[in-house]
């Protein structure tokens, strides 16, 4: 066993963590706000709208930057080992719900790009926008690109808004069942077994 394994987790991974999880926080709520305002220019709630896709978008891309970086430094700074009574019938659904949590952390941002990537201009609701702070970047100079082509929202092809939209809302419900599985063993670890799993990505253990 490694070092690393032996002394916990990083400060770096520690940081990593906590931060991405309070950028979730703030991501998800974000998005159904986006969503459910989503209105023709000059409705009441535009301004309220246009934030809640700032804050979306903006945090989207750099969680999807975070996730990249954190994968390339997990790879050469491996997690703590579990403690040695932890049986095989948690080790392994502990091990592939943290794998599913790292593909959905890929998978979650990218498919809301693709998503507005994909999404053409709608009649009576304008431009689509893809924020990056307060810089639109799907503006006809815009650095951030799309992922797919734009299509209608109701054109033939297959690979269209009403494919990625959908996917991107499912994908955020399945990580929500995942995450609520991984607070529980870590509270069943602190609460209940009294070990140091929690304690370590705290700065603790």
């Amino acid at each position: 066993m490694s070092q690393i394994q032996k002394a916990g987790w990083t400060k770096v991974a520690r940081w990593l963590h906590w931060g991405m999880a309070l950028a979730i926080l703030v991501e998800v709520p974000a998005g159904f706000i986006m969503a459910y305002t989503y209105a023709p220019p000059g409705a009441p709630n535009e301004a309220l709208h246009i934030t809640a896709s700032q804050i979306h978008h903006t945090l989207g891309l750099l969680l999807l930057a975070a996730v990249l970086f954190r994968m390339g430094w997990r790879a050469g700074h491996p997690a703590p080992a579990l403690p040695s009574t932890t049986p095989p019938s948690i080790r392994i659904p502990a091990g592939i719900v943290q794998f599913l949590l790292y593909l959905l952390l890929l998978l979650i941002p990218l498919s809301g790009w693709a998503a507005l990537s994909s999404l053409a201009d709608v009649p009576g609701f304008g431009a689509t926008h893809m924020w990056f702070f307060t810089h639109d970047g799907f503006a006809p100079d815009g650095w951030i690109p799309r992922i797919v082509p734009a299509v209608p929202y109701d054109g033939p092809e297959m690979f269209n808004y009403g494919f990625f939209g959908p996917m991107h809302v499912w994908l955020i419900y399945l990580s929500g069942a995942l995450l609520a599985l991984h607070i529980v063993a870590a509270l069943r670890h602190h609460f209940i077994l009294r070990d140091n799993v929690l304690r370590r990505m705290l700065g603790q253990g």
